[in-house]
């Protein structure tokens, strides 16, 4: 008496091995897909981008509000810082996202880089100034912190378009499959 009985595969043999996952994701995909997967990349992209991009908009800010409350402190003690204060406050605005800016002045921002150095120029000025004062930390750490915002700005600025020039070599890399 033979018995007919049907082998059941185990778990572990119903599970895909490792060979099996990389074969899984390493498919091919068609013209269609691929453009699928490129426009998602490109949604994200943009989607994470504009996140950043509020985000760094609302430390900006935050930064010119903290900086007309120094300047007004300023101007009662000390023109040097008054005027550091004035030229200081003017930048901040300059690494706003650019869709925020005037139209006149958004060809500004492709210069940036120049205006986080401005910054940084700035705060050492003031510096100098500040260390024949006592030197306070607060009033330290407010006179840096356009300069870092700027510096994160011009980070975030070079990282967008690392990340558009890569979505656009991924988009000429593109197979296009026929049919057999």
């Amino acid at each position: 008496m033979s018995s007919s009985k049907a082998r059941h595969r185990t778990k572990g043999e119903r599970q895909l091995k490792p060979d099996d996952a990389r074969e899984q994701e390493s498919r091919i995909l068609d013209e269609q897909e691929q453009e699928r997967e490129i426009t998602e990349l490109r949604v994200k992209n943009r989607s994470d981008n504009v996140r950043a991009q509020n985000v760094l908009d609302v430390g900006l800010l935050s930064s010119a509000f903290f900086s007309i409350l120094q300047l007004l402190k300023y101007i009662r003690i000390s023109p040097p810082l008054t005027a550091l204060s004035i030229l200081q406050l003017a930048f901040i605005p300059l690494s706003l996202t650019p869709y925020y800016l005037p139209p006149s002045v958004r060809p500004v921002s492709r210069y940036h880089l120049y205006i986080w150095l401005t910054h940084c120029a700035l705060f050492l000025i003031a510096l100098q100034e500040l260390r024949s004062r006592s030197l306070v930390f607060g009033e330290v750490a407010r006179w840096a912190l356009p300069g870092i915002l700027a510096c994160v700005v011009e980070v975030q600025r070079r990282g967008e378009t690392d990340v558009l020039r890569k979505l656009d070599e991924l988009e000429a890399s593109k197979y296009h499959l026929k049919g057999a």
